[in-house]
């Protein structure tokens, strides 16, 4: 090798060593407390709330983003807690393309060490309650350029407790709940109730297969809903989908599979709340939904992580045939003759496309579906089931009353 190529090869691995050493000390080197009392302002005005915050680090190596220590949200004046929120460090990890045009895209959002304190006051009053009072509230043009701002793919808890303090239940004594050690994954949260010797009642088997409720007595009592009517015309070679807040959830509600549908060629129709960001249609009366949803060929179940979801019930009374992600409870709740279960996408698709093509296959297996949700889902069955629990808990309670804990 001439000697001329070796003293550039060795000047760029200098030039690229210094490079990645700069890169290394870079979050250590930069800081963002700077930036720290815009935040702290905006959140505070957001949120209504006094807010502080320690430190501010640029992260890099794990992912462009921020690192929050010690962050606090206080109570409104007038609570027992002093703190509603606290979090030992907030990471928020962010694309960067969608910075390139104002746009801020946050990745995840991870909590390490949350604590969250709801409290009840013995008038009934929550201190997140106007959080909830302003959500019904907004305005769709609020939202939306709220939406377009900021958006969040997904948040993690990483170790954390929630308390609920409720001095509404038992007057002049405050009666908290909690739960310990949040992951943010249920196949690792214990259940509030756990080893209690009240009843934990479940709405489907998969949930109680997964919580651990330790040794306090289970039961399941799966859903059971109002009967809307066999509506089913399949008059529209279309498959129908309902999935509220589609783009918030996710991978949790399937929302990516949907694409993957439509490029095997299956014509999907999404409905719910925000299902227009998506190109569905959303904000439709339950009554109309139902006619509407009716008119698709067969309805598709891509949730991959809620126990069971309503709609694909109410789908099943209403006489759709089922497509479904065989995940969590669906593969129960479903029947071989109702329609097809699987975890393959081309299995699937290949379903849906049977039943876009024979309408008469739709049909039956539409009926199989109407049938087996009125006797495993019905209204009845579900109040008789809650009338034995109640009524059983009611008469092993002390006469006096069931005694604060």
């Amino acid at each position: 090798m001439r000697p001329a190529v070796r003293r550039l090869i060795w000047i760029a691995g200098a030039i690229l060593g210094v490079l990645v050493l700069a890169v290394l000390a870079l979050p250590y080197l930069v800081s963002l407390d700077a930036l720290r009392e815009r935040v702290v302002e905006k959140a505070a005005a957001a949120l209504h709330r006094k807010v502080e915050v320690g430190k501010v680090r640029l992260q890099i190596l794990t992912g462009l983003g921020a690192g929050v220590e010690k962050v606090v949200v206080h109570n409104q004046q007038g609570w027992e807690s002093p703190a509603l929120l606290t979090a030992d460090e907030v990471s928020v990890k962010v694309a960067f393309w969608p910075l390139l045009s104002r746009r801020v895209e946050v990745k995840k959002i991870v909590l390490h060490g949350l604590a969250l304190t709801v409290e009840r006051d013995p008038a009934g009053k929550l201190n997140v309650g106007d959080f909830i009072s302003a959500g019904g509230r907004e305005s769709a043009s609020a939202a939306e350029t709220a939406a377009t701002a900021l958006l969040v793919s997904r948040i993690e808890i990483a170790g954390g407790r929630a308390l609920f303090a409720d001095r509404k239940v038992s007057p002049g004594k405050t009666v908290t709940t909690g739960i310990e050690d949040l992951q943010g994954r249920i196949a690792d949260m214990r259940h509030p109730a756990a080893d209690g010797d009240v009843p934990v009642c479940h709405v489907t088997h998969f949930n109680a297969l997964f919580w651990d409720c330790g040794a306090a007595p289970t039961r399941v009592i799966e859903h059971g809903i109002v009967d809307p009517g066999r509506r089913y015309t399949g008059e529209l070679e279309r498959v129908g989908v309902v999935i509220n807040e589609a783009r918030r959830r996710g991978r949790v509600t399937g929302t990516d599979l949907l694409e993957r549908f439509k490029r095997l060629g299956i014509p999907i129709d999404l409905f719910g709340m925000d299902a227009a960001a998506l190109g569905g249609i959303e904000d439709l009366p339950q009554d109309r939904l139902h006619d509407e949803l009716a008119r698709r060929r067969c309805y598709l179940h891509p949730i991959r992580w809620t126990s069971l979801g309503l709609s694909l019930i109410e789908a099943m009374h209403l006489g759709m045939p089922v497509v479904a992600l065989a995940t969590t409870e669906a593969v129960e709740a479903v029947p071989r003759a109702a329609g097809v279960v699987s975890t393959r996408i081309d299995v699937l698709a290949d379903a849906a496309r049977t039943f876009l093509r024979d309408p008469d296959a739709a049909r039956r297996a539409g009926t199989a579906a109407r049938a087996y949700a009125l006797e495993r889902f019905g209204l009845e069955r579900f109040l008789a089931d809650w009338d034995e629990l109640l009524w059983e808990v009611i008469s092993r309670a002390p006469r006096a009353g069931v005694r604060a804990r």
